[in-house]
């Protein structure tokens, strides 16, 4: 016949749950932490390639209108 666990077995075993519920606790929220913590290095890395990305295209419409102008000045009024 089996007897059931008296009071202390069964104190041990909640604490022993209790701590084992902390450490995943804590293992997700260091993971969380980490996760919130890459995403917003990724960001950050992701708006300065947008704002590199950026001048460039701005360098490039500037040189295309300058070109554009160049051109129409050139045809309007030719040198010789």
């Amino acid at each position: 016949m089996s007897e059931a666990p008296d009071n202390h077995q069964l104190a041990r075993q909640l604490a022993v749950l209790e701590e084992r519920m902390n450490t995943h606790q804590a293992t997700y929220e260091t993971a969380l932490e980490r996760m919130e913590r890459k995403m917003v290095e990724r960001e950050a890395r992701l708006e300065r390639a947008m704002s590199a990305r950026d001048k460039w295209l701005y360098g490039l419409l500037v040189s295309l209108l300058i070109g554009v102008v160049l051109l129409l000045a050139r045809q309007y009024f030719p040198l010789a």
